[in-house]
């Protein structure tokens, strides 16, 4: 029971340090706002079309450096 403990352990270590190192390792490709949306958003219209930006799933990388 001991020894199949410490497997399980191991495994989990193992786990741990890779995530760990997913996390610490280097940022993919820089993710840039579209051309089209500058700060401060100005009218109605850009702050429409921000939102539509923050609403697309492909964006999440650039959400996350807003």
């Amino acid at each position: 029971l001991l020894e199949t403990i410490k497997q399980q352990q191991d495994q989990l270590v193992a786990k741990v340090n890779y995530l760990s190192s997913r996390l610490n390792s280097t940022p993919g490709p820089d993710v840039e706002m579209p051309n089209n949306i500058h700060f401060p958003l100005e009218n109605l219209e850009a702050v429409e079309a921000f939102e539509m930006f923050l609403k697309e799933p492909s964006n999440g990388p650039a959400r996350q450096k807003v």
